[in-house]
């Protein structure tokens, strides 16, 4: 999972073991490995690379400056592109086995692969500390040395066995809250549906007696005006009698007439309600969108 450029070692257990996990999980997500390009160095190998890139101030004759260190009391000029190296001490990251400069894409902060690794990196032990001084490669270990042993270019199989264990119970979690989120979902679809069925019984039941009232109410309006009608004109036509009389007269035929039609507001009613009911049960029994 973790590979290595010629020359490159990582004896310091924490940063290796780190940048190892990290590699696997970004192997598992679609991402490149990750490869080491500068890991260990001694401190003489600190003070070649520094003196290769740095000169002293008085010594810079006119050539382009990109940054200043101090090292033994005297300030020095980096006069090479190749990038910043902190002064040589044997506290130095690299000399102190607990930091790695990285290959591409590792390298650039702009590229989807480190974007990521920016953000599993807190939880495996990796901090970029590069991003304070202009390095992008540069990726430090927060637990410290940790053992100091062969390391080299390739992880025994039982380191690679124990990181693999590491990622798998990485995606145990993440599929446990993948399923927990899908309860959740469906837990929250069940109330809202529940919530909306009620809604509509609720709407249905006052749709329903209004409907009943309506019918009700049209019908008496329409036996109202038939009796009203009939006795004005009996009253127009026969003056003389008694409209009480006239309107008892009236009423009495109109029942007449709606028991011979088997007129039945009852019925009338409760034909009505039983279609609005069927209407309301089709609604109610369609499958919930989801």
């Amino acid at each position: 999972m973790l590979r290595y450029t010629s020359g490159a070692v990582l004896h310091g257990s924490n940063i290796r073991e780190a940048l190892m996990a990290a590699s696997a999980i970004l192997v598992a997500e679609g991402y490149p490995p990750i490869t080491v390009v500068s890991g260990d160095r001694e401190y003489d190998e600190q003070v070649a690379i520094f003196l290769a890139r740095y000169v002293l101030v008085g010594q810079v004759n006119g050539r382009r400056v990109y940054d200043f260190r101090w090292w033994e009391g005297r300030q020095y000029a980096r006069i090479s592109p190749a990038g910043t190296v902190a002064a040589p001490s044997r506290t130095a990251p690299h000399v102190a086995k607990i930091a790695s400069d990285l290959g591409y894409p590792y390298n650039d902060r702009n590229t989807a692969a480190h974007r990521r690794l920016q953000q599993i990196a807190p939880g495996l032990g990796l901090d970029w500390t590069g991003r304070f001084f202009g390095e992008d490669w540069h990726w430090e270990t927060t637990r410290g040395v940790g053992r100091i042993d062969g390391g080299g270019t390739t992880a025994s199989t039982s380191e690679e066995e124990e990181l693999m264990g590491v990622l798998d119970d990485i995606r145990d979690m993440f599929n446990a809250t993948n399923q927990a989120i899908e309860e959740r979902t469906q837990a929250q679809h069940d109330v809202t549906r529940a919530f909306l069925l009620d809604q509509t019984q609720r709407q249905h039941d006052v749709t329903r007696g209004y409907l009943a009232d309506l019918t009700q109410a049209q019908h008496d309006v329409t036996r109202g005006y038939l009796v009203d009608t009939i006795t004005a004109a009996v009253a127009k036509t026969s003056p003389g009698v008694d409209p009480g009389v006239v309107r008892d007269a009236v009423e009495s035929a109109v029942r007449d007439i709606e028991v011979e039609a088997n007129v039945d507001i009852d019925a009338i009613a409760k034909r009505v309600n039983d279609e609005a009911d069927e209407r309301a049960r089709q609604r109610l029994d369609q499958p919930a969108a989801s």
